[in-house]
């Protein structure tokens, strides 16, 4: 959210309910607020307000792993009809994989595959507090291998669980309000939204977020991604080409047995892009 917009998200259900906040935020300036109303109705009946991620492809195919983690804060507490926060589902059939839920201030989570109940956290959901969720999955089309864990503010409360988690095809995740059709106006906001491919991707430290390489700016459909190293300070693509020819010129005016400047002196104008390493899976922290 901390472009100011709700670009980064591959989807928005019923935009109409979300905005960009400046007012209650976890952490940097902005971050997403979700205003559900009775008016808010889904083709199946269902009131909903709903931002949706597709994370990249090397994270929820059939064997891969993912963790996803994002921050909710609530001004006052939902309504004892059944909300859900945040779940996975697929990007074809629309089926849903597992769903974490919310009644008044008690919490829920379900998979569906087998359908069972793997976790209650009775007045867990606090008003007037940041919390804090992070969802790991190991993707698998077999019900014992694919594995679920779950983090609220902190804590382990689902521990690899298993379950029918591939279904088929890649699944997105969908964070904000899906509830019964009842006459209330409910808010919410969300910050701090990360996938990645360790916990410490995803995990807030003192309610800041985790250590990434400084951003390099690139267009995205999806989220940005903060990845690399950044160019320098007042670097220009027509300054990097004017460089580059100046450069061809000299080495052109050079006697041969002198040597070219290393791929190590030049790296200090631009450097290659790297992926770091966390508990020895290389990944990137994406954030948005």
């Amino acid at each position: 959210m901390e472009t100011g917009t709700l670009g980064q998200w591959s989807y928005q259900l019923n935009g109409e309910g979300l905005s960009v906040a400046d007012d209650v935020v976890l952490y940097g300036k902005h971050a997403a607020k979700v205003r559900i109303t009775p008016e808010n109705l889904w083709s199946n009946g269902l009131n909903r307000v709903e931002l949706q991620r597709k994370p990249a492809l090397e994270l929820t195919q059939n064997g891969k792993q993912v963790y996803f983690g994002w921050s909710l804060y609530l001004p006052t507490a939902l309504s004892a009809d059944d909300h859900q926060l945040g779940y996975w589902e697929t990007q074809e059939t629309y089926t849903q994989v597992m769903s974490l839920h919310a009644r008044g201030q008690d919490l829920s989570f379900n998979t569906n595959q087998p359908a069972a109940e793997h976790w209650r956290g009775a007045g867990r959901l606090t008003p007037g507090v940041w919390h804090r969720v992070v969802f790991h999955v190991v993707w698998s089309d077999q019900a014992d291998a694919g594995k679920v864990s779950l983090w609220f503010d902190g804590e382990r409360v689902v521990d690899n669980v298993t379950a029918r988690t591939y279904l088929g095809q890649p699944a997105f995740i969908q964070i904000g309000i899906l509830r019964d059709t009842i006459d209330a106006v409910e808010t919410l906001y969300l910050d701090e939204a990360f996938e990645g491919s360790s916990y410490e991707d995803v995990a807030l430290s003192n309610g800041a977020p985790p250590p990434q390489a400084t951003p390099r700016s690139r267009e995205s459909k999806g989220c940005s991604i903060a990845r690399g190293s950044a160019l320098p300070l007042g670097f220009t693509p027509l300054f990097g080409l004017a460089l580059w020819a100046a450069w061809g010129i000299r080495r052109l005016r050079r006697p041969q047995r002198r040597i070219v400047a290393t791929v190590e002196q030049r790296g200090q104008l631009v450097r290659p892009v790297a992926s770091h390493e966390r508990n020895g899976v290389s990944g990137s922290t994406r954030e948005w």
